[in-house]
């Protein structure tokens, strides 16, 4: 379910009763990002909020004892382009995922953070290209082959997190290919 930056208001728990998945997706933009990032926010197991459109400046949502700062969050770190989806009451449930996406952003960012998965998103050339070049978009070759050289495992810079990286044009036509991608990062397929 999507929400807009209203309506959301933190809460307050002692202490956190389970560890907490905080996930970074990265993707170019007009690789099928949004597409992606839904199916894993709906695949994903318990409370999940998941806020796209995120800069280099990711923000703790929450804290070690369990206090929630959407509310602030958004207003102070995120305006504009940004969607924010929840599928629980934030005022009386924890999170058990924070999803974050990120567009168009090198991946080795989430070094300077606690994520404890780093999924990447990757479309063929051509295609993101061709939607970008519709759109007058810059298309970065340095990016996407920094993206296609770590998912195929030429390059290991993701280290010490769960990694997934997702080839979209397998992922678009195949359920078995989101059934083995579901699978192999604890989620529930959702086909």
């Amino acid at each position: 379910m999507g929400c807009g930056a209203h309506g959301l208001v933190g809460f307050t728990k002692k202490e956190r009763n389970k560890e907490m998945r905080k996930i970074a997706m990265f993707s170019l933009g007009r690789s099928g990002t949004h597409a992606v990032g839904r199916w894993v926010y709906e695949s994903l197991k318990g409370n999940t909020i998941c806020i796209t459109g995120c800069k280099t400046d990711v923000p703790e949502l929450v804290d070690a004892h369990g206090i929630t700062h959407i509310e602030q969050i958004i207003r102070s770190k995120y305006v504009g382009d940004f969607e924010v989806w929840r599928n629980f009451n934030i005022t009386e449930e924890e999170p058990d995922n924070i999803m974050y996406i990120f567009e168009d952003r090198d991946f080795r960012i989430y070094k300077d953070y606690s994520f404890t998965d780093v999924i990447i998103n990757n479309r063929d050339p051509y295609n993101s290209m061709a939607s970008r070049y519709k759109r007058m978009e810059n298309f970065s070759y340095f990016l996407f082959l920094q993206y296609i050289k770590e998912s195929l495992g030429e390059t290991s810079e993701v280290q010490g997190v769960n990694f997934l990286g997702i080839n979209f044009n397998k992922w678009f036509v195949s359920e078995e290919y989101r059934s083995e991608l579901a699978l192999s990062f604890g989620m529930e397929s959702n086909d």
